[in-house]
């Protein structure tokens, strides 16, 4: 994309720098004027950009003293792009109209080409997902689409990312971290398409019920059950369904939550056990067992080796800083 600077690049998308040179004609613009911004070839050093790219989704967090600008391509497919604004901003999609975002309100969109993300001075982040739901390419060739009142699963999907983004991930902790944002992604979808059936709808709800509650020891099917007013043998075959257990759906919610806290620089002193009884567990033997089938390692292993990852980089960025002084 000549004349704009490239940010990052996968085999779904390409993000680029479009911030204007001229903060008059950008602000024109934020207000919804047809004024053109120029281009800028070098790269715009008040934008401040963290982002972590997996295999099938970017999380992407920029930052703005003044006034910031994005472009994001789709590549292949479409892309489905959630995000939130901390200050009122616009998105113009597919080279169409520039559409108000407003202020820390979560949005959804249906990208075929591409977006461009334009905010004052603040922070935006952006998770962007091909769709490789059938007929994707088909059904987005009828329009785009905005929403800024979408389905709660995307302020989870939000949540999520912003504890991901800028973080070196092991291997295992990505594919795990990546299928919850794809799944809450897939949820948000099939909202906005209205094509969830009612029983799908429960079945959302618990799940957001799951990952706000999972912590708590005695949380388990039959509180589950209780809230909504269910027999076990229902809620069961609900998630058979979906090719899960209630009790494994717990579970799996746990071991991510804890092993996101190993990763948290705020609990380096903080002992394996105490974190996982902060996540639910209340065996220690138990927790050390689940967690080593999951992540194909011992919590204390996992630990050492994204606290060695962590120190490599640091000591990466020392010496390029000692090099450029």
């Amino acid at each position: 994309m000549e004349g704009f600077q490239k940010i990052s690049q996968t085999q779904y998308l390409s993000i680029h720098d479009c911030s204007a040179s001229d903060s008059q004609s950008h602000r024109a613009l934020l207000q919804g004027s047809d004024a053109p911004v120029p281009k800028v070839t070098a790269v715009n050093k008040r934008l401040t950009v963290r982002q972590t790219l997996l295999p099938n989704v970017a999380i992407i967090c920029a930052e703005a003293p003044q006034l910031g600008a994005l472009r994001m391509s789709a590549l292949e497919l479409p892309l489905t792009l959630a995000g939130r604004a901390s200050e009122s901003s616009t998105i113009a999609l597919d080279q169409g109209p520039a559409q108000p975002i407003p202020a820390n309100v979560p949005f959804l969109a249906t990208v075929r080409r591409g977006a461009d993300i334009r905010f004052p001075a603040g922070s935006v982040i952006l998770v962007a997902a091909p769709d490789r739901t059938p007929g994707a390419g088909a059904a987005a060739a009828g329009g785009s689409a905005l929403s800024t009142t979408p389905d709660a699963s995307v302020e989870l999907l939000i949540t999520q990312a912003q504890c991901i983004v800028g973080r070196d991930l092991p291997p295992a902790l990505a594919r795990a971290c990546e299928a919850g944002l794809l799944a809450l992604m897939s949820v948000a979808r099939e909202y906005e398409l209205g094509s969830t059936p009612a029983g799908d709808h429960l079945f959302r709800d618990i799940l957001a019920d799951i990952a706000a509650n999972c912590r708590q020891q005695d949380y388990g099917v039959a509180q589950v059950a209780q809230r909504y007013k269910l027999n076990v043998r229902t809620l069961q075959k609900m998630f058979q369904k979906h090719g899960t257990t209630l009790r494994e759906h717990i579970t799996a919610a746990r071991l991510k939550y804890a092993g996101a806290a190993l990763l948290d620089p705020a609990n380096t002193a903080k002992k394996v056990s105490d974190i996982a009884f902060e996540a639910g567990f209340n065996d220690i033997a138990t927790f050390n067992r689940l967690f080593r089938r999951t992540f194909g390692r011992a919590p204390s292993a996992f630990r050492t080796e994204a606290n060695q990852a962590a120190a490599g980089v640091a000591r990466a960025e020392e010496a390029d800083v000692s090099q450029t002084g």
